[in-house]
């Protein structure tokens, strides 16, 4: 990955997430809901890796999911976008 990939999941971590604490408390514990959430833009110029820098934070999320209690996401992209990640 190049350093402002690195930065990106990064970026999208820390404006997402926060921490793992913050995730754990956001989960209600009686009905398993998630009741936090933030969000944030990638906003790179075309051709940078938005793409690839969301995928390797989607990843991240999937390798722990005990962790960050994430076992599903939904992709919205355009039809060429998805082709290129099939």
């Amino acid at each position: 990955m190049k350093q402002h990939q690195v930065e990106g999941v990064r970026f999208l971590w820390n404006q997402v997430f926060e921490s793992t604490a913050r995730i754990a408390a956001s989960i209600n514990k009686e009905t398993n809901e998630d009741h936090g959430g933030s969000g944030a833009i990638l906003a790179h110029c075309m051709g940078l890796g938005k793409t690839f820098t969301t995928i390797s934070l989607i990843h991240t999320l999937f390798r722990y999911p005990k962790l960050t209690h994430i076992h599903r996401v939904l992709i919205l992209c355009p039809l060429n976008t998805a082709n290129k990640y099939v």
